[in-house]
C-alpha cells in the first residue's frame, strides 16, 4: 500500500479533487500527511528477509540504472549477502533487458522471477499478471521457489 492509495481514499472522502491535488494538499513532500520512508540497507534487508522465512528477490534491476559493469559488482554484493532471486520477468523491462537479467541470474545461479509489477489502476498501462507479450516464465519458477524454501529448514 503506497501513497496512490491514500489518495484514492482522500478523493472517495472528498478531501481531494483528483490523484494530482491529493498529492499537493497532502502526499508530497512537505505536504502535512507526508511520511519519510524508512531506509535501510541492502544488506540489511536481505537479512530481515531470510530472517523472516521469505526468499530475497532483486526487483526492479532495471531501476538501478547501473552500466553492466556496474550492476555486476552490485548484483555480486548482493549475492554475497544472501540473495536468492532477481526479476528477469516485468511490465517494467523489454525483451532485451530480460535477456541480459536472465543471463546474469543463470551466471549467480539465481532464480529468475516475474511479475506484471500491477499495483493497483493507478497504472492503466499495466495490467494484472501480464509481463509483456515476450515474457516467458512458467509455473517451474514457483517450485524452485518452494523448493528453496523446503531446503532452507
Amino acid at each position: 500500500m503506497g501513497r496512490p492509495h491514500f489518495a484514492r481514499v482522500l478523493i472517495k472522502k472528498g478531501y481531494a479533487k483528483n490523484i494530482e491535488d491529493a498529492f499537493k494538499k497532502y502526499l508530497s513532500k512537505g505536504a502535512p500527511a507526508y511520511v519519510n520512508k524508512r531506509r535501510v540497507l541492502p544488506e540489511e534487508g536481505i537479512r530481515m528477509i531470510r530472517e523472516a522465512g521469505g526468499m530475497a528477490v532483486l526487483a526492479h534491476p532495471k531501476l538501478l540504472r547501473a552500466e553492466a559493469g556496474e550492476f555486476d559488482g552490485i548484483l555480486d554484493g548482493l549475492v554475497a549477502a544472501g540473495l536468492e532471486g532477481l526479476e528477469v520477468y516485468s511490465s517494467c523491462q523489454n525483451q532485451e533487458e530480460a535477456e541480459r537479467f536472465k543471463a546474469a541470474a543463470v551466471r549467480r545461479h539465481l532464480l529468475a522471477t516475474g511479475g506484471s509489477d500491477f499495483h493497483g489502476t493507478n497504472k492503466a498501462d499495466v495490467e494484472l499478471g501480464h509481463m509483456g507479450n515476450w515474457a516467458g516464465m512458467t509455473y517451474e519458477t514457483v517450485s524452485r521457489m518452494k523448493a528453496a524454501l523446503a531446503n532452507r529448514n
